[in-house]
């Protein structure tokens, strides 16, 4: 066997232990964390939702942001999608919503869900590490 020799040995040692690796990282975005499925499915088919992300695309400015489940990441626990800024939206209670029971709604508003000291920091995170894009329709893509 004329190929077998140790270079070839090598390159294929190295292909195992690297193609684990190389196929993780084409299914990351850099933070490790999946938009949620669901969530981008049930804001998509919210006529309602659309709608907001349009606004948030052609007036704020919005392209990209961060989709993740609150707390624990269990299923059960609400959807939260932060919208990725430079600086905090001076309509701060416009960059972050949750989808929790059917509805999405302002993550500010009620029910004190999210500060705005928090969603300050929860931005810049979004900004360091998005995982999902909005389009100009107002649909969520993600990465």
């Amino acid at each position: 066997m004329r190929w077998l020799n140790p270079r070839t040995l090598f390159a294929l040692a190295l292909l195992i232990v690297l193609l684990p690796l190389v196929i993780w990282l084409a299914g990351s975005n850099g933070s490790g964390v999946s938009a949620e499925a669901a969530c981008v499915e049930s804001w998509n088919q919210d006529q309602s939702a659309l709608a907001l992300g349009q606004h948030l695309f052609n007036s704020h400015g919005y392209r990209s942001a961060l989709m993740v489940r609150g707390g624990s990441g269990r299923q059960d626990e609400p959807c939260l999608l932060v919208m990725s800024a430079l600086e905090p939206d001076p309509e701060y209670d416009i960059a972050a919503f949750l989808y929790q029971r059917g509805t999405w709604y302002q993550a500010v508003a009620g029910e004190g869900q999210v500060t705005q000291t928090e969603l300050i920091d929860r931005q810049s995170e979004a900004r360091a590490h998005p995982n999902i894009g909005l389009s100009p329709s107002g649909t969520l893509v993600p990465y």
